[in-house]
């Protein structure tokens, strides 16, 4: 009888344990859940990380060769240096045309009955007169070289100049893209604070964390967004300075 009584009080102090322990893991199932969730989220945005961690998968050359072209054929002062080459090059056909100017012709007309006193004159009639410069003749092939030298140091100046514009291009190029990485990242940070932000006001409603823990993450919250606007207005500089360059905007010279 005893034993029975005895075995009876075990079995109803283990269900009791159980019951307890049931109880335990129950009211404590939604922090886990919560921490599940977190930790999922935080796994998700560490996998997408290496995508942005790097500018160098963004970078396309063909795009960049279109960028630098696109530049070559609208940016205004490559114009000028064509019109330059132009204007040299019509001073090399002017000067080689001035062998003309070497020899100078007249004509002159005199009545018989012109002969006077005040202004005699010994011939009568029609007077035809050339003349020829010597001195003219021994500059004129200097004066070519000279024309021909100029136009090539006009073409040697706008080539310079392409090479100067195609490493402006690059430059600014490659500053847009580092500024569209960065923010990316900083877009990232701002969902991986949002998400704890959450994360954290569902325990501070349940009483699980202080309202000093909240309003840290509300202020991380804060920053991230301000981080990212300020990255937009970086990106939207640098693509305004490259478009600068290029005469057009990104999207139609890459279309």
């Amino acid at each position: 009888m005893i034993l029975a009584k005895s075995i009876q009080f075990k079995c109803n102090r283990g269900n009791a344990d159980a019951i307890a322990t049931f109880k335990k893991l129950t009211a404590m199932a939604p922090r886990y859940f919560l921490l599940l969730a977190f930790a999922l989220l935080t796994m998700a945005s560490s996998g997408q990380t290496p995508s942005t961690s790097s500018m160098l998968p963004s970078v396309s050359y063909t795009d960049l060769d279109k960028l630098i072209q696109a530049a070559k054929q609208n940016y205004p002062k490559v114009k000028a240096f064509e019109h330059r080459v132009l204007a040299a090059k019509g001073n090399v056909k002017k000067t080689r045309l001035g062998w003309f100017d070497l020899f100078t012709f007249s004509f002159l007309y005199s009545p018989n009955n012109s002969t006077t006193l005040v202004n005699p004159s010994i011939l009568n009639g029609y007077q035809v007169g050339m003349f020829f410069n010597f001195g003219s003749l021994l500059q004129k092939p200097y004066l070519i070289r000279q024309a021909k030298e100029e136009l090539n140091i006009t073409q040697f100046e706008r080539d310079e100049y392409f090479l100067n514009l195609a490493t402006m291009v690059r430059q600014r190029y490659f500053l847009y893209i580092q500024q569209l990485t960065i923010l990316k990242l900083r877009e990232q940070s701002e969902l991986d604070a949002e998400s704890n932000l959450e994360l954290t006001k569902h325990k501070f409603e349940r009483g699980e964390m202080s309202l000093d823990d909240y309003n840290k993450a509300l202020g991380t919250m804060s920053d991230h967004t301000q981080s990212k606007i300020e990255g937009e207005g970086a990106l939207l500089v640098a693509k305004s300075s490259l478009e600068e360059l290029v005469g057009n905007k990104i999207e139609d010279v890459l279309k």
